[in-house]
């Protein structure tokens, strides 16, 4: 998602190097391409609601994390008392063998460390690499404890003395290696290993060092286990379609496998009784509240043991927090801190994790009740890219009520346009579960007017198949269309918009397992969405780097078949504004097909995953298309689109006149024309420029954050090509989740629409021709001799159709 390079940090802070693909907020993990994965799969959550149960060995308590602490429920009087306090979010607690101490993950926010607190005395001792550390669990004599570490560059199981404080790695595997468990005796340990795509529970001989591997499965990004107090049996949960089933096998004979929990659950974090005779586990509601529930290892229906009374260790009091815009309540973007800057959370939704800016936050519908610690609060509000956000302090001692009164820098419907977030997804074996209305409170808060969820490729699983061809309108009028991004890999992702049906098969390619005919081509793709109304296929997140696509590393960081798809299709986007792309390096792919005559469709998504916790907010890439209907409606709307009558954008408003009439979309005379720039952002931007034909032409400087600014002037366009405006530059704060604000206009052409200029469509089309090149020596090279010959019978048309 976002994109930066950033210290041994950062989804979200201060960059060493701006204008690139976000890498990670947290210390860097080797061997980890996408560490947005790792953090949204392998870190702890904020949660609201009992999650990561630990039952005590002695059986009266059972430990869990709820609000960023850890708490301690009586079993008996079902009475939670916080036992933790501070500013960090406090996860995944684990008891020692005596029942005096529990150890958890400690995250700051920026890394993670391990806490070990005595319970009786409340103080705690930490311990902590320079890398993330995680899921610490203590040895049977209580004397060490094994924990997750990347100190040694990819994430093994370490064994720590308590005693001398001494660190020994154990594990020492490709991949990543956490989760660990011991044996009664402590002869063996278990951990869950991941190889990219493949999670498994593994055993360790601690004697002999023989390992085994117990089970397998494909991106279970939930996934998590834990071994029966006295037998050699697991419990963990597993994928079964979009479900989290609670499966039990015995570690010796691993068939059959008892399915505990079979249907609709969302089964996480399970824990063993003391006695071996229920497993604890966690589980979100409709509302992504979490449960704490029991089911008996014999199996039956799951009970919820419900907490009776929360004993905060704090006078607490219910703050009712309201956000109005013009005098009427407004749904809004919320981020809420107490005064030792530990955030709070949502009691009716998500509560997700801004990596940009290093943020929690969560949706209100304009009125929302928080409970929250005497002493002073700060809340933040904002709604969507328009926003400025407000922020406001006081002092709680009471049950009390605050008015905050928010604003926009561009009504986006008076001046006669529509947004669309055209790539996000539903489902993506997050911790929580979603059904396409509930994406309703996040376009609400972020003033979105279109959502396209995206049924994603798991390998072994297609999500959100049940979805398929839904199309819901919010009361507020939004509407929230489902779709599918094809992910054929080696050839490049497509998002497919519009269609009431699912292409299929939705993956190929190189990595993926064989299908009866290899030979397939994203073409078929395109085809395929051409044939329904009112629809548009976009290569989606496609340059990583700020950088020359043509120039660098033989134009590997160009999808393999855009260049041949944005030739011979009728119509192709490419998603220019996405936060797990460059923006800049985007752009400069874009310019050469339009300076070959190629009308390629701008397009923005954020590729933001709603049932993830850390995540961008839905919105933070959008389309703004010119309609004039007051109301959304789909196909005028993809019309607008596809005329490139638009704007792209992650923050700034650019609004563009040539010759007194012509807008992004339309046709003008070449020679001296005078030109008119509206510009407006919430936040800086260093740099308003013009773009002919792919060159700076003219440049306007920086904008301050709210102050509007129209530039006019004159200009001189050459007989052919196109006109466009840009917005970029500047640090990154809220409401913007990406790495740098940016804006682009679609093209407006000179003289026709697809006309060029000699001198910029020869050195485009030599640079074209050279990338099919290297495109045609990287698809036999990888192919080995397999049938591609559609592929480069594409390759072989688009050479001719340029060379014609």
């Amino acid at each position: 998602m976002p994109k930066r390079i950033l210290l041994a940090i950062t989804l979200f802070l201060v960059p060493l190097v701006a204008n690139s693909e976000w890498t990670h907020r947290y210390p860097k993990v080797d061997g980890q391409r996408h560490h947005i994965y790792l953090e949204s799969y392998e870190l702890p959550i904020l949660s609201s609601g009992p999650k990561y149960p630990a039952p005590s060995p002695n059986g009266d308590q059972i430990a869990f994390a709820s609000n960023g602490w850890i708490w301690i429920v009586d079993a008996k009087t079902n009475i939670a008392r916080r036992v933790t306090n501070g500013k960090n979010v406090d996860g995944r607690p684990r008891w020692s063998p005596d029942s005096r101490l529990i150890t958890f993950v400690r995250d700051s926010g920026e890394d993670s460390s391990i806490a070990i607190l005595d319970v009786l005395s409340g103080e705690a001792t930490s311990l902590d690499t320079p890398k993330i550390d995680l899921d610490p669990e203590f040895s049977p004599d209580g004397k060490s404890i094994y924990f997750s570490s990347a100190k040694s560059g990819t994430l093994n199981i370490w064994k720590y003395s308590l005693s001398n404080k001494s660190m020994t790695m154990i594990t020492n595997l490709k991949g990543h290696s956490r989760n660990p468990r011991l044996s009664r005796d402590g002869k063996t340990l278990f951990f869950s290993h991941l190889d990219w795509p493949k999670r498994q529970v593994r055993s360790l001989n601690m004697a002999s060092g023989k390992e085994s591997i117990i089970k397998t499965d494909s991106i279970a990004g939930q996934f998590s286990f834990d071994v029966h107090p006295t037998r050699d049996l697991i419990a963990y949960n597993w994928a079964v379609g979009d479900d989290l089933n609670l499966t039990l096998v015995d570690i010796n004979n691993q068939d059959p496998v008892t399915n505990v929990t079979p249907g609709r659950h969302y089964v996480q974090d399970p824990a063993w009784s003391n006695d071996g005779k229920a497993i604890y586990y966690s589980e979100p509601d409709h509302d992504q509240q979490y449960k704490l529930m029991s089911v008996s290892s014999m199996g039956g229906a799951p009970i919820e043991l419900k907490i009776k009374h929360w004993d905060w260790q704090h006078k607490i009091a219910k703050v009712k927090v309201k956000t109005l815009m013009d005098g009427k309540i407004t749904p809004a973007r919320l981020s809420i801190i107490d005064s030792l800057g530990h955030p709070l959370v949502s009691p009716v939704a998500a509560t997700y994790f801004d990596s940009e800016n290093g943020r929690h936050y969560f949706y209100s519908d304009g009125e929302i009740d928080i409970e929250v610690p005497h002493g002073k609060i700060t809340i933040s509000a904002v709604r969507g890219m328009m926003g400025i956000p407000e922020e406001t302090q006081f002092t709680v001692s009471k049950n009390s009520e605050v008015e905050i009164n928010i604003s926009e820098i561009w009504n986006a419907r008076e001046a006669g346009y529509h947004s669309a977030d055209f790539h996000l997804h539903l489902n993506y074996d997050g911790p929580y579960r979603h059904v396409t209305s509930g994406i309703e409170p996040l376009i609400a808060g972020e003033n979105l007017d279109i959502a396209t969820p995206q049924a994603a490729n798991l390998h072994n699983r297609l999500m959100d198949r049940e979805f398929l061809g839904e199309t819901i309108q919010s009361s507020s009028g939004a509407l929230i269309k489902f779709a599918q991004e094809v992910r054929s890999h080696f050839h490049g992702h497509i998002g497919v918009v519009g269609p009431t049906e699912f292409y299929f098969p939705w993956f190929w390619g190189p990595g993926y397992p064989k299908l009866n005919n290899g030979n397939l081509s994203n073409s078929s793709v395109l085809k395929f969405v051409d044939s329904f109304d009112a629809s548009i296929a976009t290569y989606v997140h496609p340059v990583t780097m700020n950088i020359d696509p043509f120039n660098y590393r033989r134009a590997a960081s160009i999808p393999l078949e855009f260049i041949p798809d944005s030739i011979l299709s009728k119509e192709v986007g490419l998603e220019l504004v996405c936060a797990w792309s460059d923006e800049l390096g985007t752009t400069e792919l874009w310019y050469r097909l339009l300076n070959i005559g190629r009308p390629v469709i701008a397009m923005a998504g954020t590729d933001m995953f709603v049932d993830f916790h850390r995540t961008p907010a839905i919105g933070t890439a959008r389309v703004f298309a010119q309609q004039k209907q007051e109301t959304v409606q789909w196909a005028p709307y993809i019309k607008a689109v596809k005329e490139g009558r638009s704007f792209v954008t992650n923050s700034p408003v650019l609004l563009l006149e040539i010759g007194g009439k012509a807008k992004p979309g339309d046709v003008i005379e070449g020679g001296e024309q005078s030109f008119s720039l509206y510009v407006k952002s919430a936040i800086p931007v260093e740099n308003i420029e013009l773009i002919i034909n792919g060159e700076v032409a003219w440049t306007g400087g920086s904008i301050k954050a709210g102050i509007s600014k129209t530039f006019n002037g004159k200009i001189k366009l050459p007989k052919g090509g196109w006109i466009a405006a840009r917005a970029h530059g500047g640090s990154t704060s809220w409401p913007l989740m990406d790495s740098y604000p940016f804006a682009h206009t679609s093209p407006i052409w000179i003289n026709n629409r697809g006309s060029t200029e000699p001198t910029a469509k020869a050195k485009a089309t030599r640079e074209i021709k050279r990338a099919l090149q290297h495109i045609e020596e990287r698809a036999k090279l990888t192919y080995k001799g397999d049938d591609i010959s559609i592929l480069l019978e594409r390759i072989e048309l688009a050479r001719a159709a340029i060379a014609n």
